[in-house]
């Protein structure tokens, strides 16, 4: 696809696809070759379906690289970031070898950046070994970050001994660091034949001879082998080197598919080890033969360590479910070995070496340890629990400090393995030199070490007596008391009843003698999924200071509501106070209809303050109300809050991705933001941000950004109902979007006032800003409403089937619309007054700036539309069946159709006034300042100058309309087009009174147009209309047409007034001027005309231009008054 020797290439933002390396002989870098000593960068590509080698290569000339190859300077940085890179293959033949399905990286720096690529579905050898299903990285000092490995085979439909090493990722010789990457349902080998023959070696990671620190990644579900040959390392295989793996998840590998395999989570060999806080979970290693170590096999390992890991629920079939040790010589200290029960259910088992185990929780295995003939292991301070705790004809030293009894796990079941309160771990270890926990928290907390990979953190007081959980210490607290809970995590799920008056107050140091600034970043209360985190009934509750997590309310219903309510707290018919708080991560249900992820309020009175709502989900399995918090029938009030990236439901209808109102008779809203919230990721949703239902809702200074309304959903910031009331002031709506209608704010039935905000950057369907659904009374006032953008109508405002509203003072610009409106929307309702508002820079096929349809009564005074643009018809106002239209004191400035009516375009609308207007400098192919098409009205006193027409008019066009007055308009300075003003195909009287035609430019044709119509003219003035490059008439009758005129300047033209055949004119009292303001000719004509009393070799008219008159620049002409 592209090759690249030397300089500083840039591959950026492209489709590199199906290309091919190689027919034959050594393949490199299918999609992209890079060789370079200079700094490279590849970003942003989709990289896919290429191919390093097809064909017979050249055995021991590994074909590298299917989607890029990238060989660098050890003393240069490259980035490789953001790409997606799929479906890739390094070699198709065999031989040779494959290395690199996705991408192979040679010798990159220590300052490269390789993060945040996708790879999917790459091979490294198909029909042959490979290495490096997803990357192969060689002799290099990197960090891969944030990158995320699926689906990739290092070896697919290999032969009898062909194997593969690294489904997602190989590295050998050099530095790495894999650090928050992605890794999952990668395979080593992907083979059904040959048994004990096609192998394969790590399924998510392997790494041979390497350097190598692997952090906080997660390594789940990737299998060693799939099929029916030996896997070894379902998730990482290590060889030689060193190996420091901390912070990671490693669950749900396995080995192999069918027959044996060793390390279902790990296997390590010849390798100096430390793992750290590590969680080892449900690996396997089964088969019809031997299965070694299904949490992890360590094989000829001179020094490992092994410190707070959870090492739990994994299989082997045939040697240590948990943790196999062969032939090494490590220790072990405050590890959680527990529930490796499947298979031979062995938590520890020692193959030769020696291993000291130290502060271990070993519990609930069918054997706790054992070890064979030539091993010894040498424990101290154990808790222990299993069916048999130890055994094997190995030496075993159990140590002077053994404990029996319960470790009180939180909650296995969700992989939950801290202490609760009342485990016997708490309390009984040793000093092993470990200082802090699994979690990183500081240990000991009490007069000793705890046992296991986690420290026992929760401690709480009321007055001077201490607790070991928050419950106890409220049970015990006075009315009115306080509970002061310390620095640490206590899982529990606390229940405040009936008449308790209390305060839970977080963040205080172990002794109580200072309290942290950031309170609930130092005190959490878990309920662990296993109920509501808080629940208040009939109480006088202030919460202060705490982080509230892992709530869950499923099957615990809700008063009044009988679906489940309020994950991480709960309050009915109480006073609740949530201050400084952060609340997260908790679920109101898994089963049914859920209100209130976060938080759930029935009845009562709450307050939000200084509190954070992040990340909680209200329903997983139906519809959901409030993915953050949920108010129903109380008073509810959240200030100086954060509610943010909560989801209604996941697999149901949503409303109120981030809060849900019902029945609130007065809610208050300040200075909160309600960002990337969604209601849900399925079915329609209402209200990404904030869901209203019958309720009174008073914002200010609030922040509505980037939420979701999703699946045809409505009101990406906000959605009201039912009669909701809506007062917002100072607010910025900004970045929502609804898949339907409201990118912003979404009102149906309801009153909306809305003062001083900026509603902008929002997309939908209908209503990019703002949607006004059957609203009555609508008050839009001084807000700015600006890059918005509806696919159908109403970029920027839409007002559907609403009457009465009122827009005033704002300003709407650069909104964009598909269909009508670009600025603003009005159909199907009535009595809109939009008044003192800027209209500009707006886009739409209909209406640029402003589209009516179907609405009535609509008032449009002293606004000023420009730079509207529409591509059909309406560049400024587009009004469609719309009648009694009051379009007054406006200004409609450089305004553009691509069709009719680049200022105004008046469509089948009655009784429409046009009055005091100034139309300038607006553009359209005809009508290019005003044109009315099958309508009736007034058009009066208005300044219509320097606009401009294509084939048509260029100033005013008015056709298929009648009766139509036109009054004391000044016309003038108006170029290009056919004519300045056109009337034509009107089936009645047209009337002109009082007018001034003057100074037009058009291309050619006339000042005035009268075809197949009839129109009266009494005191009108024509005057000095000019073509650049043919004659022009003042007037022009044709095609039927019939004039009578009354008290007429008709002077300064190449022809007066011409009359072509069948057509009428009358005129009585006409002045046709003389010297220079006489026509060429006054009247022509193969038709009628009747010229009555004519006055000739007049003086000057009058009305005399001056420069400011006969500019198209900005700014009023002198009146016409009279």
């Amino acid at each position: 696809g592209i090759a690249v020797e030397g300089g500083q290439p840039i591959i950026a933002d492209n489709l590199i696809f199906g290309n091919t390396g190689a027919l034959g002989g050594k393949g490199i870098g299918g999609g992209i070759y890079i060789w370079s000593g200079t700094p490279a960068t590849v970003e942003r590509n989709e990289i896919a379906y290429n191919i390093a080698l097809f064909g017979s290569g050249s055995a021991g000339e590994p074909a590298q690289g299917g989607g890029l190859y990238y060989a660098g300077n050890p003393s240069v940085a490259a980035i490789i970031r953001g790409n997606y890179i799929h479906d890739n293959i390094a070699t198709a033949s065999t031989p040779p070898d494959g290395e690199g399905g996705g991408m192979y990286l040679f010798r990159l720096s220590s300052g490269s950046v390789v993060e945040g690529n996708r790879l999917e579905s790459n091979v490294a050898g198909h029909n042959g070994s490979g290495k490096g299903g997803g990357a192969y990285v060689a002799e290099g000092d990197l960090t891969l970050a944030h990158n995320t490995f699926t689906d990739n085979s290092a070896n697919r439909a290999g032969g009898n001994t062909d194997k593969g090493w690294g489904g997602g990722l190989y590295a050998e010789g050099g530095a790495l660091t894999l650090q928050n990457n992605v890794i999952t349902a990668n395979f080593g080998s992907v083979f059904s034949g040959f048994p004990n023959q096609a192998e394969g070696y790590g399924g998510g990671i392997a790494l041979s001879d390497t350097l190598a620190s692997v952090v906080n990644n997660t390594i789940v579900g990737n299998v060693g082998t799939r099929g029916d040959n030996v896997g070894t390392g379902g998730g990482i295989y290590g060889f030689g080197g060193r190996l420091e793996i901390r912070d990671n998840l490693i669950a749900d590998n396995q080995t192999s598919e069918g027959t044996d395999g060793s390390g279902g989570g790990l296997y390590l060999q010849n390798t100096v080890l430390i793992m750290e806080r590590n969680l080892i979970l449900r690996n396997r290693a089964t088969g019809s033969l031997l299965a070694q170590g299904g949490g992890m096999r360590i094989a000829t390992c001179s020094a490992f360590t092994l410190t707070n890991n959870i090492v739990a629920q994994n299989e082997a079939s045939e040697q240590g479910s948990g943790v196999a040790i062969f032939d090494s010589a490590g220790s072990l200290a405050h590890n959680t070995i527990a529930e490796n029960f499947d298979g031979i259910g062995v938590g520890v088992e020692v193959h030769g070496g020696t291993v000291v185990l130290s502060n271990t929780i070993l519990v609930d295995n069918a054997i706790g340890i054992t070890v064979i003939d030539g091993g010894t292991a040498i424990l101290e301070s154990t808790l222990w629990d299993n069916g048999l705790d130890w055994g094997g004809d190995g030496t075993i030293v159990t140590g002077t400090h053994n404990y029996w009894g319960s470790a009180a796990f939180v909650n296995p079941a969700d992989d939950n393995y801290h202490l609760r309160a009342g485990s016997a771990a708490i309390d009984v270890g040793v000093d092993a030199g470990v200082n802090t926990d699994i979690d990183g928290e500081p240990r000991p907390r009490g007069s000793a070490p705890d046992l296991g990979a986690d420290e026992f953190t929760c401690l709480a007081r009321v007055g001077s007596t201490d607790y070991p959980s928050v419950q106890q210490a409220v049970n015990a607290a006075p009315f009115g008391g306080t509970v002061q809970v310390a620095e640490g995590v206590c899982y529990e799920n606390v229940s405040i009843g009936t008449g308790k008056s209390v305060t839970l107050e977080g963040g205080w140091n172990t002794t109580f003698t200072a309290r942290y600034a950031d309170p609930a970043t130092r005190t959490t209360i878990d309920g662990a999924g296993l109920g509501r985190v808080i629940d208040i009934a009939q109480a006088t509750v202030a919460l202060d200071g705490l982080t509230l997590t892992g709530g869950d309310a499923t099957g615990l219903g809700g008063s009044g509501i009988g679906y489940d309510v309020g994950g991480g707290v709960y309050g009915t018919n109480s006073t609740v106070t949530v201050a400084n708080c952060v609340v997260t991560d908790n679920v109101a249900s898994r089963s049914t209809i859920g209100w209130g992820g976060g938080l759930g309020f029935v009845g009562g009175s709450v307050t939000l303050s200084n509190t954070q709502v992040l990340s909680n989900v209200a329903s997983t399995a139906s519809n959901g109300y409030g993915g953050g918090a949920y108010f129903r029938s109380n008073e509810a009030t959240v200030i100086n809050s954060t509610v943010e990236e909560n989801i209604a439901s996941t697999t149901g209808f949503g409303r109120g991705g981030g809060i849900a109102f019902h029945f609130v008779t007065d809610a208050t809203f300040r200075n909160t933001l309600v960002r990337g919230n969604r209601t849900g990721e399925i079915f329609q949703g209402q209200g990404g941000g904030l869901y209203v239902y019958a309720s009174s809702l008073d914002m200010e200074g609030d922040r509505l950004e980037g939420n979701l309304a999703s699946s045809m959903g409505y009101g990406g910031g906000l959605f009201a109902e039912e009669h909701s009331t809506l007062l917002l002031k100072d607010v910025t709506v900004a970045g929502n979007t609804a898949d339907n209608s409201g990118g912003g704010l979404y009102v149906f039935t309801s009153t909306l006032t809305i003062s001083g905000s900026a509603i902008y950057n929002n997309a939908t369907g209908n209503g990019g800003g703002i949607f006004l659904d059957d609203t009555a009374g609508a008050v839009l006032m001084g807000n700015e409403v600006y890059s918005n953008t509806a696919m159908y109508n109403g970029g920027g405002i839409y007002l559907w089937q609403s009457s009465n509203g009122t827009l005033t003072g704002n300003r709407v610009f650069g909104n964009l619309a598909g269909t009508g409106g670009g600025g603003i929307a009005l159909g199907y309702g009535g009595g809109a007054t939009i008044e003192g508002n800027e209209v500009f820079g707006n886009g739409a096929e209909y209406g640029g700036g402003c589209y009516l349809f179907y609405s009535d009564d609509i008032v449009l005074r002293n606004n000023d539309l420009q730079d509207n643009e529409a591509r059909e018809s309406g560049g400024g106002i587009l009004a469609l069946s719309s009648h009694n239209l009051s379009v007054v004191d406006n200004e409609l400035y450089n305004n553009e159709a691509w069709e009719s009516g680049g200022g105004i375009y008046a469509l089948s609308s009655l009784d429409l006034s046009v009055e005091d207007n100034d139309l300038h400098a607006n553009e359209a192919t005809s009508g290019g300042g005003i044109s009315i098409a099958g309508s009736r009205g007034e058009i009066a006193a208005n300044r219509i100058y320097g606009n401009i027409g294509g084939l048509g008019s260029s100033a005013v066009e008015i056709h298929s309309s009648g009766p139509v007055t036109l009054t004391r308009n000044l016309v003038y300075d108006n170029n290009r087009g056919n004519t300045a003003v056109r009337l034509y195909d009107n089936g009645a009287s047209i009337y002109l009174l009082n007018n001034i035609v003057a100074e037009n430019t058009p291309d050619d044709g006339q000042g005035i147009e009268v075809s197949n119509s009839t129109a009266y003219f009494v005191h009108n003035t024509l005057a000095r209309n000019t073509s650049p490059s043919t004659p022009l008439e003042g007037m022009h009758v044709t095609n039927g047409g019939e004039v009578v005129m009354t008290n007429t300047i008709l002077v300064s033209h190449e022809i007066g007034i011409l009359v072509d055949s069948g057509c009428t004119a009358t005129l009585e009292a006409t002045l046709w001027g003389s010297g220079p303001w006489a026509n060429g000719t006054d009247w022509s004509s193969s038709g009628t005309i009747l010229t009555g009393l004519t006055t000739t070799g007049a003086t000057r008219p009058s009305w005399t231009p001056t420069a400011a008159t006969t500019t198209s620049a900005p700014g009023r002409p002198p009146s016409t008054e009279g």
